[in-house]
């Protein structure tokens, strides 16, 4: 028989036995099959290294929350479905939901604790509000941007879930109560240039009584 080259317990060597058809008595005896050579350290690396490989990650299940979108994409290592894009912060989830186009939800039913909004309070702030005209530092910086800086932003309004981003549902909030606030101011305008208009016409209309009066004999 050839040499087992490793030690191998004796429930093996009997295993062995069984499958090769070898009696107690020798009969049948055929040589084992070599133990596998030992590995060199090259070898024994590249498998622990394609064992570390990492593997593809699954497809998120979807969120019922979000009806059948896929969540968790905001990393970067999950990619949404062909034709969709991934949306992030207000009103989207912080890991990323995959839509079709990046929409504010704004379903009153999915909101709670509403509250009216002073527009003049809101006009006053963004009259205070700094705007500036600026670059990304990890962009292009021939683009150039225009708006406020976020820490700003939060200490005026006191909206959004940091002082380092500005939603776009905040932002268009506040653009929206301060044209309403603009609208309001436009039309007490109107009234009051109305009144004095009419004022106008009935004092030019005096006057011409008056003086068509004079001008009788």
């Amino acid at each position: 028989m050839q040499t087992i080259r490793t030690p191998i317990g004796m429930g093996r060597v009997l295993a062995l036995a069984l499958a090769l058809g070898c009696g107690a008595d020798g009969a049948g005896e055929r040589p084992l099959a070599p133990a596998p050579e030992p590995r060199t350290g090259a070898e024994a690396g590249a498998e622990a290294g394609a064992e570390a490989a990492p593997r593809p990650i699954a497809t998120p299940r979807p969120d019922p929350r979000w009806g059948d979108a896929v969540r968790g994409c905001a990393d970067g290592t999950r990619a949404c479905p062909e034709g969709e894009t991934c949306c992030v912060g207000v009103p989207y989830p912080e890991d990323g939901v995959c839509q079709r186009d990046c929409t504010m939800r704004s379903d009153r039913a999915l909101k709670e604790r509403v509250a009216p909004v002073d527009a003049e309070r809101v006009l006053a702030g963004l009259l205070r509000l700094p705007i500036a005209e600026w670059s990304y530092r990890d962009g292009d910086p021939e683009v150039r941007h225009l708006g406020p800086m976020a820490q700003d932003f939060r200490e005026t309004f006191g909206l959004g879930r940091d002082a380092r981003s500005i939603s776009s549902v905040d932002a268009n909030g506040v653009v929206m109560a301060s044209i309403q606030a603009l609208a309001a101011r436009l039309a007490e305008l109107e009234r009051a240039n109305a009144a004095l208009h009419a004022e106008n016409r009935r004092i030019r209309t005096r006057l011409g009584e008056l003086e068509g009066a004079r001008s009788r004999p």
